[in-house]
């Protein structure tokens, strides 16, 4: 699930695309670092699958909350800076992911870039250097969220080197089940 829809109350907040997009990034993160090629430590990859993915809490009322581990995961860029995934079209895939679907965690542009973006849309003078400004990009990063064409071209780019996609799964030892899961089902019975 996306960060956005685990930080706030059920139904406080419309589902977009955007948020498939990410559970979707997240759930490849995760078989990644259980099963995937990289150089992480098992203790290291528990770690991190345990502040990342397995991290929530109750809050006033018992409505849980959560979504804090996987936005911090997009503000350090986790999966590209610390996961140690192995170079090819896996990390490539996973890397450019991190970095299209970050931008739904960042403040954006402050209010002297947007008027400074204002005052060059005016002046016709300034139209070519519009496409490089702060704003357009956040703009333009934003709206690419809103399909999912781009997504499917960073797969295909992907699956076009099957040779590099070829590694077999990891047998990690780590155990995915978590202990309130278990616990939940145990009293359940």
């Amino acid at each position: 699930m996306s960060a956005k829809l685990l930080s706030k109350p059920p139904g406080s907040v419309e589902h977009e695309r955007a948020d498939d997009l990410e559970s979707f990034f997240h759930v490849l993160c995760w078989i990644t670092l259980i099963y995937g090629p990289h150089g992480l430590a098992v203790e290291r990859v528990k770690m991190m699958l345990e502040a990342v993915y397995n991290c929530w809490w109750k809050c006033a009322g018992d409505v849980p909350e959560g979504g804090r581990g996987k936005i911090s995961m997009f503000a350090v860029r986790e999966m590209a800076k610390e996961a140690k995934l192995e170079d090819g079209p896996l990390k490539d895939l996973i890397v450019e992911l991190e970095k299209a679907l970050a931008v739904r965690y960042t403040d954006g542009p402050d209010k002297d870039q947007w008027d400074d973006f204002e005052e060059m849309k005016a002046d016709p003078v300034y139209a070519p250097r519009l496409a490089r400004h702060v704003v357009q990009k956040y703009n333009d990063s934003m709206e690419k969220l809103k399909q999912s064409d781009w997504m499917l071209a960073l797969f295909d780019a992907a699956i076009a080197q099957p040779e590099k996609l070829m590694h077999e799964p990891e047998a990690r030892g780590i155990d995915t089940t978590t202990q309130a899961r278990i616990e939940k089902t145990a009293t359940s019975l």
